[in-house]
C-alpha cells in the first residue's frame, strides 16, 4: 500500500516544472519583441530625423542702385517623425557688407546663414548684386573729324570719361584702330569705356589723310559737306557719285545739260560689246580703240556711220539715257556728238560696269578705259580707274569708275574747264570722293 502512494506524487511535480519553462520562454520572446520594436522605432526615427535651413525668397538678387533690398527671412527646424522643433532663433546671420547693401553701393555681396546643432553645421548664402543702368560719359577732346596731309604726325587730342556713381573712369578708356599718315585714306579710332555694371559709352574719331596735292586738308566727312565745298569754289560744276556695290548715290545738279563730245564715245563701246560681243573685225577694233583710248573724233564718226546713228540712239534710250547723238543746245553743228547730264553719265557708266563683269570678254572692254589718256581724276595714291575725259571750248567732262575695294562711279561736268588750276581742282575733288567712299 505504501509503495502505491509514492508513485502517485511524482507526476504532479513534472507539471509545475513544465509551466515554469513556458513562462520563461514567453518572457524571452517579449524581451526580444521589445528590443526589436525599439530598434525598429529607432531606425525609423533615424530615417525621418532631419535638420532644415531654408532661405525665403530668392538665393540671388540683382538690384539697381534705386532699389531697396529687404531681407526675405529664413527658417530652421529639426524634425523627427511628424514632430518638428523650431531652431530659427539659433541661426547666425553674417552680413559684413550690410552698410553697402542697404546704402545702395554698387558691387557684389554675400549674406551667410549658419546653424550649429548637435555637433553639425548647416549653412547657406544669398548673393546680392547692385548695379546701375546709367552709362558713363565719354568725351573726346579736340575734333571728332581731323584732316592731315600724308607724312604729318597724328597727335591724339585726348579724352575723358566719368561715371555718375564711380567717378573718373578716364584710365579705363580703351582705344582701338590705328592711323597711318604715310598712306592716303580714312582712319577710324574707336574709344570705349565701361563701368563696373557693364554700362558702356563709345565714341569714334575719323582722321582723313590727304595727298599734298589737295587744296586744303580741311576734312569733309559727308557728301552734303562735299557739295558745300564744291559750291564754295564758286565754279560751274555738277557731279554725280554712285557706289557700285551698295547702290548709294549722291548728285549735284544731276539734270543740268552740258556738252559732252568725248563722253558720248563710250556709247560706241557699250553697243559693240553688248550687241556683237566685241569688235567684229580688225578695222572695228582699231576704230574703237582710237575712239575710246585716245578720244579720236574721226574714229567715233566712222563707227557711228558703220553702226548706224539710229541704232546707237535706240540703244542709249533702251538703257535709260535721255541725251544721245542729237544736236546740242549749245553746239548744233553735228548729230555725231551730243549733250549729256550727270544722270545720263551715272546710267551709262553703271551699265559699262555691269558689262565688264557679265560678258565673257568683259575684261577686254575694260581695257579700253584703262589707258590713262587725258585723265585728271587719277590723284597720287589713287587705285586704277576706268575713265573717259574730254574738252570742248570751256567745257570739261570726265567720268570714271574707280576700282577700289568697293568700286564707284564719279562724274564731273563743268563750264570752267579753261582754268589754269583745273587739274588741281579735279584731283582734289576726286581724292575727296575716294575718301568719302570709304565712309559709307
Amino acid at each position: 500500500m505504501k509503495s502505491e502512494s509514492k508513485s502517485k506524487s511524482k507526476p504532479g511535480k513534472t507539471k509545475q516544472k513544465r509551466k515554469t519553462g513556458k513562462i520563461e520562454i514567453a518572457v524571452h520572446i517579449f524581451i526580444l519583441l521589445v528590443i526589436g520594436v525599439t530598434a525598429y522605432l529607432g531606425y525609423e526615427a533615424y530615417k525621418t530625423s532631419h535638420v532644415d535651413l531654408v532661405l525665403n525668397g530668392e538665393s540671388e538678387y540683382s538690384l539697381t542702385v534705386d532699389e531697396d533690398f529687404k531681407e526675405p527671412g529664413f527658417s530652421a527646424r529639426h524634425c523627427v517623425f511628424y514632430r518638428c522643433y523650431d531652431l530659427t532663433g539659433s541661426v547666425v546671420v553674417l552680413n559684413p557688407n550690410a552698410n553697402d547693401i542697404y546704402g545702395h553701393k554698387i558691387g557684389e555681396y554675400s549674406i551667410n546663414y549658419t546653424l550649429s546643432y548637435l555637433g553639425e553645421t548647416y549653412s547657406d548664402f544669398r548673393s546680392i548684386k547692385i548695379t546701375d543702368t546709367t552709362p558713363p560719359e565719354l568725351t573726346l577732346e579736340g575734333d571728332e573729324i581731323i584732316g592731315l596731309y600724308v607724312g604729318e604726325d597724328y597727335d591724339e587730342p585726348g579724352f575723358s570719361a566719368k561715371d555718375e556713381y564711380e567717378g573718373d573712369l578716364t584710365d579705363k578708356v580703351e582705344i582701338s584702330g590705328e592711323v597711318d599718315t604715310s598712306t592716303i585714306g580714312v582712319y577710324t579710332l574707336k574709344y570705349h569705356v565701361e563701368d563696373s555694371s557693364k554700362n558702356a559709352d563709345e565714341k569714334t574719331r575719323k582722321i582723313f589723310v590727304y595727298n599734298y596735292s589737295a587744296r586744303t586738308s580741311e576734312p569733309i566727312a559727308t557728301f552734303e559737306e562735299f557739295e558745300e565745298y564744291v559750291e564754295d569754289l564758286g565754279l560751274d560744276i555738277s557731279f554725280g557719285f554712285r557706289n557700285l556695290e551698295n547702290g548709294f548715290e549722291y548728285t549735284h545738279n544731276p539734270d543740268k545739260v552740258y556738252y559732252g563730245a568725248s563722253l558720248v564715245k563710250t556709247l560706241d563701246a557699250l553697243y559693240i560689246y553688248e550687241q556683237f560681243g566685241g569688235p567684229r573685225d580688225w578695222n572695228e577694233y582699231y576704230l574703237l580703240q582710237n575712239a575710246i583710248s585716245f578720244s579720236n573724233n574721226s574714229a567715233h564718226v566712222s563707227l557711228a556711220y558703220n553702226l548706224g546713228i539710229a541704232n546707237l540712239r535706240n540703244y542709249a534710250e533702251s538703257i535709260g539715257m535721255l541725251h544721245h547723238l542729237e544736236s546740242s543746245e549749245t553746239y548744233a553743228d553735228t548729230v555725231f556728238f551730243s549733250d549729256t547730264t550727270v544722270s545720263d553719265q551715272l546710267i551709262e557708266w553703271s551699265h559699262l560696269w555691269e558689262l565688264t563683269r557679265e560678258l565673257p570678254n568683259g575684261n577686254d572692254l575694260r581695257q579700253y578705259f584703262l589707258d590713262g589718256y587725258y585723265a585728271t581724276m587719277n590723284f597720287y595714291g589713287c587705285p586704277p580707274i576706268m575713265f573717259k575725259a574730254g574738252f570742248y571750248a570751256d567745257t570739261h567732262h570726265e567720268s570714271a569708275i574707280v576700282l577700289d575695294d568697293e568700286p564707284y562711279v564719279f562724274t564731273v561736268l563743268t563750264l570752267n574747264g579753261y582754268r589754269a588750276d583745273r587739274e588741281i581742282i579735279m584731283r582734289d575733288l576726286s581724292e575727296r570722293v575716294y575718301l568719302l567712299n570709304q565712309t559709307i
